[in-house]
């Protein structure tokens, strides 16, 4: 079994908007909605999606829609 670390690659940018590169270092993603930061380490790319599909990010997403919708 590989033990290969991920880190953070500039198309995640593009395929998850509210995700950018943490400042922690290049295994770490930042989530603008709920203001964490993703190991990228072992899960990758999955790591991300594991993240989006948790309540609190979703409650953050919903809220954060709603507020542009109002402006």
């Amino acid at each position: 079994m590989s033990k290969r670390k991920h880190v953070f690659c500039d198309d995640y940018e593009k395929e998850f908007a509210n995700v950018k590169q943490s400042q922690k270092g290049k295994s770490y993603a930042h989530c603008c909605y709920c203001d964490s930061e993703i190991n990228l380490e072992a899960m990758g790319k999955t790591a991300i999606s594991a993240r989006n599909a948790t309540t609190k990010h979703k409650n953050m997403a919903r809220s954060i829609a709603s507020n542009q919708s109002m402006k």
